[in-house]
């Protein structure tokens, strides 16, 4: 079953993660098609952008990870 806040569920994914994660794997997990995971994500690195967050969303080696800002 889907989660019902696809953003927090990635969330959640890649902190708990200390590799890339590869889209199909995080489709996998969360039951949903890569349109609407590759939306969340995009949605989340532009809100810690916005917010100068501590941490920000890259695409590294295939996957998607979670690193500190510089």
């Amino acid at each position: 079953m889907p989660p019902l806040k696809l953003q927090p569920a990635i969330e959640a994914l890649l902190f708990s993660s200390d590799q890339p994660l590869p889209l199909t794997l995080l489709c996998d997990a969360l039951e949903t098609g890569p349109e609407e995971v590759g939306a969340a994500l995009q949605r989340l690195g532009e809100e810690y952008a916005a917010r100068a967050a501590g941490v920000q969303l890259r695409e590294i080696a295939g996957g998607w990870m979670l690193v500190t800002t510089a």
